[in-house]
């Protein structure tokens, strides 16, 4: 085939929660900064695919999700991939290098970046820069990979392809804003902002999805633990009744936040040229476009929504939050210190002084007040980027509740040696909400499957991972199949013991049969893995019966300590040797019999 090799660099990205999108936003940056002539960053999934037979150099950024999974934005991207009519020399005028993000906590640690990898070379691709591999497990997080491999990706450009437009040249060294704000026509408001006027988000409640997400109106929020229990955990009943939402057992229930007025109000003051009810509007290049949050994202939005409803003021910050701190910071140690916090050496002392402590962006904002009143309302968008939706496993029935989705949330709130206490961005909103308020959300399926017929089911959840079980479990019973089982554990019985009376009330009608394991409850820690060894024999048959195996939770130590307790008992109670029994677990991963779905 014919194809124009262009000369631009095309960074595609595939991101779950946001970090994917940002380390590819920092590569474009620095390739630009470079001098390299053009580069262009979107999602894969906005990419036209046709593009792929027509340009040269390609770098890909894509973190994993779940069990091995792509991210939502490059699942399209990758079926095209795979199609197996593409010949071998599909892609054998394609240069590429490829940047995962994982965890290596999770069994297919950076699965997706590997197999993405490894199918752009079977199609003829040629790996310019050997693959990096991020680990949030690395002491240093994503930092401690990217760094090195960006420097070899830099080189090359620079050094190779790109050699006589960058030789000479010093790198730029502070760019303009991608997203840029500025004072729309009507340039402030004298009063409150009305939502007709100025819609702060698209909504759509008969095809509900990330861009349009459907409106629905908070009906329960209430507390599964007692008041004095330093741990909260919500039940939270959405009413879905004027929307056409349908779910699944199993699926997922995406929710947007919003940041608190009060923490809003912190830094609204804080940048020069706008007053706080300013109408501003967005203008950007088209790739810039398709990277915005929705693509439905409000031409004109009041300088407040902008900070209640999009920027992610209460993260971490991110690397491009320190660039534009120190570019307009006057006080010269200030400056030194950001500008150390970006550089490879300095990457321990970011670590210890943000990542560690948890510090928020308006808490760093606050440390160096040298900036204050400096930085231009324009770099906002750039300098917070945008929340993420959270998701969350639907605790409910679709049979017992087909007007109300249910969700069981852990409201995060820690110490470390900051003062004050760190809390969820999402959690502490939705603590606050009452019956009434209303919120911004769309449900997908998960990696849960709901096993047919009478097919029976082991199902482990300790914590809020029993959320997906008491859905499964409730569906099946409701079309009459009764043989399930469900582990549960937690800190201890009279305090964390979610919806005990339904499960012992389904159990003694002889519905479900229920082990529960309280790690506090006895001197000796107790866990789910402890109890499927001590109920070895009654499991080690049902496994070898036909049961599938359903594990959610947290993604520490937890899925592997089941697992090895599985294989336990297929030793002793089902006369397996230790390899036999391995082998009996991971024929039934494979046939998606055995399926964990965990998070960190």
């Amino acid at each position: 085939f014919l194809f124009e090799k262009m000369s631009r660099v095309v960074v595609l990205y595939g991101s779950q929660t946001g970090t994917a999108q940002d380390v590819a936003e920092f590569i474009y940056r620095e390739l630009v900064k470079s001098h390299v002539p053009e580069v262009v960053v979107l999602p894969m999934d906005k990419y036209p695919i046709d593009d792929l037979l027509e340009e040269k150099y390609f770098l890909f950024v894509c973190s994993t999700t779940g069990q091995g999974e792509a991210p939502d934005n490059m699942k399209q991207f990758w079926r095209c991939l795979l199609r197996s009519s593409l010949p071998p020399t599909t892609l054998s005028h394609l240069s590429f290098s490829v940047f995962g993000l994982g965890d290596s906590s999770y069994p297919k640690f950076n699965f997706a970046a590997k197999r993405l990898n490894r199918r752009l070379q079977v199609l003829g691709g040629t790996e310019i820069v050997p693959m990096g591999l991020a680990d949030d497990q690395h002491n240093l997080g994503v930092e401690g990979a990217l760094l090195p491999w960006k420097e070899v990706v830099l080189n090359y450009f620079t050094g190779v392809v790109f050699s006589n437009e960058t030789r000479g040249k010093d790198p730029i060294s502070f760019l303009p804003p991608r997203i840029l704000l500025e004072l729309s026509g009507d340039k402030s408001s004298e009063k409150p902002i009305e939502k007709s006027q100025y819609t702060y988000r698209t909504h759509h409640n008969k095809d509900p999805c990330r861009d349009t997400p459907a409106l629905v109106t908070l009906q329960e929020n209430t507390r599964l633990t007692p008041k004095d229990h330093f741990q909260d955990v919500r039940h939270v009943c959405l009413d879905i009744s004027s929307t056409s939402i349908s779910y699944q057992p199993g699926h997922v229930v995406y929710i947007m936040p919003e940041n608190r007025i009060e923490e809003v109000n912190k830094i609204l003051d804080w940048f020069e040229g706008i007053e706080m009810d300013a109408i501003v509007s967005t203008r950007c290049s088209w790739d810039a476009q398709l990277c915005l949050p929705s693509s439905h994202f409000p031409k004109e939005i009041s300088w407040r929504d902008l900070f209640i409803y999009y920027l992610d003021i209460q993260a971490t910050p991110r690397r491009r939050f320190f660039e534009i701190m120190a570019h307009y910071a006057t006080d010269e140690q200030h400056k030194e210190k950001m500008e150390e916090f970006l550089t490879g050496k300095g990457q321990e002392a970011l670590f210890d002084y943000c990542h560690r402590m948890r510090r928020t962006a308006i808490e760093v904002m606050l440390d160096f007040q040298s900036a204050f009143k400096k930085i231009p309302f324009a770099y906002a968008a750039d300098m917070f980027g945008f929340m993420q939706p959270r998701a969350f496993s639907i605790a409910s029935s679709p049979s017992l509740y087909p007007q109300q989705i249910h969700a069981t949330i852990a409201i995060v709130n820690y110490q470390t040696r900051m003062s004050t206490p760190r809390i969820g961005v999402f959690t502490s909103w939705i603590s606050t909400l009452k019956p009434g308020a209303q919120l911004s959300v769309w449900t997908q399926p998960s990696t849960l499957p709901l096993p047919s017929g009478e097919t029976p089911i082991i199902c482990v959840g300790p914590g809020t991972g029993s959320a997906p079980f008491r859905s499964i479990i409730n569906e099946r019973i409701y079309h009459g199949y009764t043989d399930n089982v469900f582990i549960f554990g937690n800190r201890n019985v009279k305090c964390d013991y979610f919806y005990n009376e339904e499960w012992e009330l389904l159990e003694a009608e002889g519905k479900v049969k229920v082990f529960t394991a309280f790690s506090r409850d006895q001197e000796e820690k107790i866990y789910v893995q402890h109890v499927i060894v001590q109920n070895g024999e009654f499991l080690a048959r049902k496994l070898l019966d036909g049961a599938h195996v359903l594990v959610a939770g947290n993604s520490n130590n937890m899925p592997e300590q089941v697992r090895d307790a599985f294989v336990q008992i297929l030793q002793k109670f089902g006369n397996m040797p230790d390899a036999s029994a391995d082998s009996f677990i991971k024929t039934m991963e494979k046939q998606k019999k055995y399926v964990c779905e965990t998070w960190s």
